[in-house]
């Protein structure tokens, strides 16, 4: 699989589209400290109340471990959490 270009060279770069996002320059430093703003503004996903605190506990910490049941978004958040690293 073959990354983005502004992922793999780290460069700053603007998206080439009309939508709000495109005046994001990427990475997106404003995003680094607020996940909950960036599943919002840029994947248009409003998390659950587990899954906010999973996404602060991540955000907040260097480590994070949760306990977790069937069904419950794992890979959701999971996917989340990925966007938002290396997007921001």
């Amino acid at each position: 699989m073959r990354l983005p270009d502004f992922l793999a060279s780290g460069r700053r770069r603007r998206a080439a589209s009309t939508s709000p996002i495109a005046a994001i320059t990427w990475p997106a430093r404003q995003y680094q400290k607020d996940i909950l703003g960036f599943c919002h503004d840029v994947l248009g996903v409003v998390p659950w109340k587990k899954q906010r605190e999973l996404l602060l506990m991540v955000q907040d910490n260097d480590w994070s471990a949760c306990a977790s049941g069937h069904r419950v978004s794992k890979s959701h958040s999971l996917g989340i959490i990925v966007l938002w690293f290396y997007c921001c």
